[in-house]
């Protein structure tokens, strides 16, 4: 009789284990159905992070470009201006400001620089533009 009960003891804790086994996986993946839906939550977020991060290093990059872009049309007016006023250094004077005067106008930069400085930029734009239509 006794080895009866052990038998149905052990049968009976053999399927309760099996049975908790069974049921325990259900929130284990449940949990982890949970976490995924979690991560597809901050999806969205982690994309836009990235494209601000993304748009930061381009706009660090163009003003960056923009600072050895007026060192370069410095350089070439003092060129200019000392004499040396070959055709090279006209153009590059001219396609320095144009390129200057786009990425502070794309990066609405226009404040931080002076009013005179900007005008320049215009005036040399102008007659960059103007020098292109005569040559086209």
């Amino acid at each position: 009789m006794n080895r009866i009960k052990a038998k149905t003891l052990y049968i009976f804790f053999g399927f309760t284990g099996l049975q908790i086994a069974l049921y325990a996986e259900g929130p284990i993946q449940e949990n982890r159905e949970q976490q995924k839906r979690a991560l597809h939550l901050y999806e969205d977020e982690l994309i836009v992070v990235e494209r601000v991060i993304s748009l930061l290093e381009m706009q660090q990059r163009d003003q960056r470009k923009l600072k050895i872009l007026i060192r370069e049309l410095c350089h070439n007016q003092e060129l200019f201006m000392k004499g040396d006023q070959t055709k090279y250094h006209a153009q590059m004077m001219l396609k320095a400001a144009r390129e200057s005067l786009s990425i502070i106008e794309k990066y609405h930069l226009n404040h931080l620089f002076s009013s005179e400085f900007l005008e320049e930029l215009a005036v040399l734009c102008q007659i960059g533009n103007s020098l292109e239509i005569l040559y086209d």
